[in-house]
């Protein structure tokens, strides 16, 4: 491993599969969004009770944002998804990695489907214990590792932040979320006090969805879209209550 401009940081497979194995899912991977929307269409959808949850998500946060970042907004429903949005489920929602979650949606299209990350369902290893040989002894070390979902074709971790002039950063859609770039940059930039550590967030895995069905998902009151300060998306919770 170098320190160099990555998109990606390579982590340790085995340690990895280990982890994993025994929590996810014994259906293929390549059936799970079928198996998914199955179980979603069994029950019905609460619009009453999915109205209300974008305030109840957020309201914890609320004290910081008035504080720390000024009067901007906590929550901003949109019509429909789009890259850099989030998608809150509804109270109803049964699916273990989709139960209480907010999805950070990366990207989206008609050909590819759409992919996006829970972003605070926290893992049992930091940083540190995963890429030892990249983060060992830099300011992200002890970082908790996030899962962003059950999908995944390797064992490569997401960098989240809010920096544009990152070197290798690709914005998340136009809300001021950005993933990737320069791993050794970025420690530089929190070794020089010119960006806290916590304004760094480490995913591995995602959320897929075939072509047309987060759409139509979303048109049927089983995702809320909507648009949040990054710093919210930032949030290095880890615990059932913070979510």
């Amino acid at each position: 491993h170098t320190q160099s401009s990555v998109l990606f940081l390579l982590v340790c497979a085995p340690c990895v599969d280990a982890f994993f194995a025994h929590r996810l899912p014994s259906t293929p991977q390549q059936l799970r969004p079928k198996f998914m929307s199955a179980n979603r269409a069994q029950r019905p959808v609460a619009y009453h009770s999915v109205r209300g949850i974008g305030s109840h998500m957020f309201q914890q946060a609320q004290p910081e944002s008035n504080s720390e970042h000024g009067d901007q907004p906590i929550w901003r429903e949109i019509s429909s998804a789009e890259p850099g949005c989030v998608l809150v489920a509804p109270p109803e929602e049964v699916d273990h990695f989709f139960m209480r979650s907010v999805v950070l949606l990366l990207s989206t299209d008609n050909f590819n489907g759409a992919r996006g990350i829970v972003l605070e369902m926290a893992t049992a290893f930091n940083l540190g214990e995963m890429a030892p040989s990249l983060a060992m002894d830099t300011p992200f070390q002890d970082h908790p590792l996030f899962r962003g979902g059950d999908s995944s074709t390797d064992t490569q971790v997401v960098m989240l932040h809010p920096y544009p002039t990152l070197p290798g950063a690709t914005p998340v859609g136009p809300h001021g979320l950005f993933i990737g770039g320069s791993f050794t940059e970025a420690c530089r930039l929190v070794a020089d006090g010119a960006a806290p550590a916590d304004s760094f967030k480490f995913f591995i895995n995602q959320c897929e969805w075939g072509p047309g069905q987060l759409q139509r998902e979303c048109s049927v009151g089983l995702w809320r879209p909507g648009v949040v300060p990054p710093h919210l998306c930032l949030r290095q919770a880890a615990s059932m209550p913070e979510r």
